[in-house]
């Protein structure tokens, strides 16, 4: 329940800027990896295991409170209410996280329920879409990411997840990367081709 402002300062630089120099940003609550403190460290501050993060009543509440706190900022250096702000594009759940379909569908909820202002975004690590993320009404775009070693694997992963998102919601490459520059382009035709939402 406590936060660090400092680090909060700093996020409102980054949106006021982003503002300034019309970025539009998607901003996940947390990282499912460590090194940035991350699912773990939460669970952990509670004498938890990590993968109680998910199930846990408190961990879960825990949760919502760091959602509620940082959709009502007021930033400190524009003065507008995080949940207002224009800069945002997308909240995320949190990034690669190993979450269930029922904890994204109560965050994404109570995401909505708090802002009605920007789009939701299912944060959890796939390298083909979920048809829970498709057929949650409180989840509004859906994305894969991609670090498959062979380049065919990863457009074949691609296509599949068009092709489950076509007509349903928006879909983009989240992620994707650590291969030669020709496979790179690859991937990105296959963007353009099956007409994704982007790719990043």
């Amino acid at each position: 329940g406590q936060f660090n402002e400092e680090a909060f300062a700093t996020l409102d630089r980054v949106i006021a800027s982003a503002h300034r120099h019309r970025v539009r940003l998607i901003l996940p609550f947390v990282d499912q990896w460590s090194w940035w403190g991350g699912t773990a460290e939460l669970a952990g501050f509670r004498g938890k295991k990590a993968e109680e993060i998910w199930t846990d009543p408190q961990l879960i509440q825990d949760y919502k409170d760091i959602v509620t706190y940082v959709l009502n900022r007021v930033n400190t250096i524009t003065g507008v209410r995080y949940r207002d702000d224009k800069a945002i594009l997308a909240w995320e759940t949190g990034n690669e996280l190993k979450s269930p379909a029922a904890w994204v569908s109560q965050i994404a909820a109570h995401i909505k329920s708090l802002d009605s202002n920007h789009l939701v975004l299912d944060g959890t690590q796939r390298g083909v879409l979920l048809q829970s993320s498709l057929d949650d009404p409180s989840v509004d775009f859906v994305q894969t990411h991609h670090y498959e070693n062979d380049p065919r694997a990863m457009i074949d992963n691609v296509r599949k997840s068009a092709e489950m998102a076509r007509g349903k919601k928006p879909y983009f490459l989240g992620e994707f990367g650590f291969l030669g520059t020709d496979a790179l382009c690859a991937v990105m035709d296959v963007v353009d081709r099956e007409n994704l939402a982007g790719g990043l």
